[in-house]
């Protein structure tokens, strides 16, 4: 599993969110996650942005939100730890 998808998942967790719920309310279909975890597909940077935005708004978070922010998002770790992004919508 990608770093990406293993970070997304965790976030999910700890925010008691499933990630089928995220991806539905980023836009994106739920079943996505399912091809994402069995690696028939990986995800793009779009589709990894949308489903971020699904979790941060069922999180009740809207607007802009810090990846350094352990509540909304982790960081990447290409990012490096000190890596500040804003998500405008």
């Amino acid at each position: 599993m990608s770093p990406e998808i293993a970070s997304f998942e965790s976030d999910c967790i700890a925010a008691g969110v499933s990630p089928q719920a995220a991806f539905k309310a980023g836009g994106l279909a739920p079943s996505t996650w399912f091809r994402w975890k069995s690696n028939e597909t990986s995800p793009t940077l779009r589709s990894l942005d949308a489903a971020r935005r699904g979790l941060a708004s069922l999180m009740g978070h809207s607007g802009a939100v810090s990846v350094d922010d352990p509540a909304v998002l982790a960081p990447s770790a290409a990012l490096g730890a000190g890596a500040k992004i804003e998500i405008v919508q």
